[in-house]
């Protein structure tokens, strides 16, 4: 695998350049650059035949020491984050050949390389800082379309996967999902959404897609609870009352409250290792409102064939964000439906800036594409 690096990253490598070109075709060739952003530095990895981005974050010294293992290691991880097949990773990593550096192509490659990262900076929200890969904002950088010369524009994800279906001669993405069904835990009030998600789903990808199925602003802490199998249908719903066997966490500050459960960071956890077993899910959102969404395996789907989550059904309304829990919800119902009610009109005002949706499938899935 040839990566062709600007003189900041062979410098900090202590690598020379040989002023022998070496050829290698396009598709396992890369650009790399090594920015500095106060105290942490990135690698950015732009692919010469299909403009695919891969973004590597706080790179430290005994980082760049094994920078030939962590390269292609970013790249696996950014490709199975869009659900492709471990079998055609291997199959691209094993053509590619181990890495080595030469010096940058030309001026036209570095401007291309520069622009991806301009494209990095407007994502920074979406850097995970637990860990030095960075697939999901990779994955999102390339859903942008980039100029390929005069005239001429593509999508990066897209000649990405035409690639890999040319170098497999096959179909490259997982099949298979799970349909679920989450419901906002309400006592007086249905809401509930069914989704489809790609069997290799991790709980952090899962946390986004309830977020948006339910149009939450994803401004509060959550986390995931695991239970075993309920014994009742009483309990199969509402199965706080049993001791979880996991509890998923989004940062490490969680540690610090740590129960008698065990407790891992939800990133790194995959559906298909807990759902095909019976066990139950809740999903809690806003530590405050105390949100409890309750999710159950409906069926496995075998023929799914997309990368991404599909909403398949759903009614209800989400009460607005920050509304006071389910009391404070019923008193802002209350209040709604009473224009002689004192504070009627402040409530109104505030319930514009809520942006508490109906449920609309299409623009669901719209959101889920984003």
């Amino acid at each position: 695998m040839k990566i062709q690096g600007t003189k900041k990253l062979l410098d900090a490598l202590k690598i020379k350049p040989s002023d022998v070109e070496v050829e290698e075709h396009p598709f396992y060739s890369w650009h790399g650059n090594l920015i500095k952003e106060g105290r942490y530095q990135f690698l950015v990895l732009v692919n010469d035949l299909t403009r695919y981005v891969v973004v590597v974050f706080g790179l430290k010294a005994k980082d760049l020491k094994r920078l030939d293992a962590i390269i292609p290691e970013a790249i696996r991880e950014t490709l199975r984050q869009e659900k492709i097949k471990d079998t055609v990773i291997d199959l691209y990593l094993e053509k590619a050949g181990k890495v080595f550096y030469t010096k940058t192509k030309d001026r036209t490659s570095v401007a291309r390389m520069n622009k991806s990262a301009e494209t990095m900076y407007v994502l920074f929200d979406m850097i995970d800082g637990e860990s030095l890969i960075q697939p999901q904002m990779s994955v999102r950088m390339n859903e942008f379309m980039v100029g390929n010369g005069k005239n001429s524009y593509l999508y990066p994800h897209k000649e990405m996967y035409n690639h890999l279906e040319e170098l497999a001669g096959e179909a490259i993405f997982q099949v298979g999902a799970w349909e679920l069904k989450i419901t906002l835990m309400l006592e007086n009030h249905e809401v509930w959404r069914k989704v489809a998600v790609p069997l290799s789903t991790t709980f952090k990808e899962l946390h986004k897609i309830i977020q948006r199925m339910f149009g939450w602003h994803n401004s509060h802490l959550h986390e995931f609870y695991i239970y075993p199998e309920a014994e009742n249908e009483q309990t199969k719903a509402f199965p706080l009352d049993q001791k979880p066997v996991m509890h998923l966490v989004m940062n490490r500050e969680a540690f610090h409250y740590q129960q008698d459960i065990p407790t891992m960071m939800e990133g790194g956890i995959r559906l298909d290792e807990y759902m095909p077993a019976r066990i139950l899910y809740v999903y809690f959102y806003d530590f405050g409102d105390d949100w409890k969404h309750d999710i159950q395996i409906v069926r496995k789907i075998e023929d799914y064939k997309k990368n991404y989550a599909v909403c398949l059904d759903g009614t209800g309304k989400r009460p607005p964000e920050d509304v006071g829990g389910e009391t404070g919800y019923e008193y802002f119902l209350t209040v709604i439906d009473d224009p002689s009610h004192p504070d009627y009109k402040n409530m109104k005002e505030w319930e514009k800036h809520q942006q508490s949706r109906e449920f609309d499938k299409e623009k669901i899935n719209a959101r889920l594409r984003n």
